[in-house]
């Protein structure tokens, strides 16, 4: 019951923060997502960037994509190893030859977020964000 309402509450913390990005780049919402890699120090599992249509813009972090400078609900302290455990066990599925290969973006689709899965520039997995946890 609390994860449903932890990862309704990121769900909408993304979708509103989608929304400003692609605001304050004067782009369609569906132009904007969030990349998703692996990061290489314990400090930094997951690494953020913004792209626009799956094109890199900037590298970030999760505080600037969501708009803090404190994250007092402490969202990505919880977010961060089940969302890492997902990539994990997507990027094992997807058989990547190497963690650099594996790249996840989310997106927004009719005011939900999903998230595309590839593996180098294959994309083998569209879904719901909730799905992978």
């Amino acid at each position: 019951m609390m994860a449903e309402i932890f990862i309704g509450g990121i769900k909408k913390d993304f979708i509103k923060n989608i929304k400003r990005i692609s605001n304050e780049m004067g782009v369609k919402e569906t132009s904007i997502q969030i990349r998703l890699k692996f990061g290489t120090t314990e400090d930094k599992p997951i690494l953020y960037a913004i792209a626009k249509d799956y094109s890199l813009v900037k590298e970030s972090t999760f505080k600037e994509i969501m708009n803090v400078t404190l994250d007092l609900k402490g969202s990505e302290m919880m977010l961060t190893p089940a969302l890492y455990e997902a990539m994990k066990t997507n990027c094992i599925e997807a058989q990547c030859e190497s963690i650099d290969d594996f790249t996840g973006f989310l997106f927004l689709h009719e005011n939900q977020i999903g998230v595309a899965l590839y593996n180098k520039s294959h994309c083998f997995k569209v879904t719901e964000v909730s799905k992978l946890f």
